[in-house]
């Protein structure tokens, strides 16, 4: 199979593209995961977790 080296060098960069927007998103991702919650995020979470308890309470 024969391909165009202008078509190749497409691919190519399409790949680069893609990998360097998936990094920047994953390093935007831990970022926003080690950033100090704050009193309402924790309030929250709090609650989600009591919720979630007594929904699958018994189930295990």
């Amino acid at each position: 199979m024969q391909i165009s080296q202008t078509f190749s060098m497409e691919i190519a960069l399409e790949k680069f593209i893609r990998r360097r927007e998936n990094q920047q998103l994953l390093e935007k991702i831990n970022a926003a995961c080690k950033a100090p919650r704050s009193e309402e995020e924790q309030v929250l979470l709090r609650k989600m977790s009591r919720s979630h308890r007594r929904l699958v309470e018994g189930e295990w």
